[in-house]
């Protein structure tokens, strides 16, 4: 008999005429898929890992079996790490600070051997001999998605992620508060972290993302950016300057933890990066980003008087 589609009923998403930002990237479900693929393609058995990154990275270097070394930055976010042997180095582009000619540099020091996390610099666009992936959700309201970005072939052949159950905290999002739908969101991140497998992007993701004004996205992003160095970059302990199309402005204030409580009051929510099981090891550097470091909001989704709001809050506090 022959076989097709089901033909009526309900309407489902509606297709979308467009492409992604990166259209003829390998697309996977989130940044450690493309991670794993990566190591997978290139056959990685020894890596090293920053003490100051995200756990469920290490989590899944022993899904896989690595054996995991671990190194320590400076204050130029350069590993501090002088030779190899058969290692690759996990390179984290904290916040989007590291420039092309960083990746450049830290290439040559380690013979290539690097894959750099491009997950807080979506718009980083692929180097140059150097391994790197990018995160989808970090940037855009989508469900998932990450981009592999190789020298080598790399051929999609997993399942593509299905999100039926993963998406009310979007929907959710349209039409009530954050807070409203953040057990939701909490859920549909926890997934990601326990289930080891390797997907493909999502049908849903890919929609999109490919209905999506980038351009206007990119100079959003850097409206809000230079509204929060203009009014708050004098009063930074360090200034963090990102040379990508940046993901947050990261304010640097010693006593961040009462800012934060301030900002989460007037229902401004900051995240903090990475309070890992690591921590002890940790640098003096490290510990100032992970302590002191504000990741104030700057996305697309707000303008001058947003930006205006949160500068008032934090001057309110730092004047009092």
């Amino acid at each position: 008999m022959f076989n097709m589609n089901e033909i009526g009923g309900f309407f489902q998403l509606e297709k979308i005429k467009g492409n992604g930002p990166y259209y003829n990237g390998a697309a996977f479900d989130c940044a450690r898929s493309s991670f794993v693929k990566c190591c997978q393609i290139k056959n990685i058995k020894n890596i090293y890992l920053p003490y100051f990154n995200c756990d469920v990275v290490e989590k899944r270097c022993k899904d896989i079996d690595l054996n995991i070394k671990y190194y320590h930055i400076d204050r130029d976010f350069f590993p501090i790490l002088d030779k190899i042997k058969d290692e690759y180095i996990y390179i984290v582009n904290y916040y989007g600070v590291l420039s092309r000619k960083d990746i450049e540099l830290l290439s040559k020091k380690y013979k290539g051997r690097i894959i750099v996390d491009n997950a807080q610099a979506f718009f980083e666009q692929p180097y140059e001999n150097v391994a790197s992936f990018n995160s989808c959700r970090k940037f855009f309201g989508v469900t998932d998605g990450s981009y592999l970005f190789m020298n080598e072939s790399v051929i999609v052949t997993e399942p593509s992620l299905k999100v039926t159950d993963r998406a009310s905290f979007l929907l959710g999002r349209a039409e009530y508060t954050a807070s409203d739908f953040y057990l939701n969101f909490q859920q549909s991140e926890k997934r990601f972290i326990d289930d080891p497998n390797v997907y493909s992007m999502s049908h849903f993701s890919h929609q999109i993302l490919s209905a999506i004004d980038y351009q206007a996205v990119i100079n959003k992003r850097f409206e809000n950016y230079n509204v929060l160095q203009r009014e708050l970059g004098k009063y930074a302990n360090i200034d963090i300057r990102c040379n990508s199309v940046p993901m947050v402005y990261p304010f640097v204030k010693t006593d961040s933890s009462f800012i934060r409580s301030k900002l989460i009051e007037n229902k401004i929510y900051v995240p903090k990066y990475w309070d890992s099981h690591n921590s002890a090891m940790f640098n003096e550097f490290e510990k100032m980003l992970c302590n002191d470091v504000l990741p104030l909001p700057i996305d697309q989704r707000y303008g001058p008087t947003e930006m205006e709001f949160i500068v008032k809050i934090i001057k309110d506090y730092l004047n009092k």
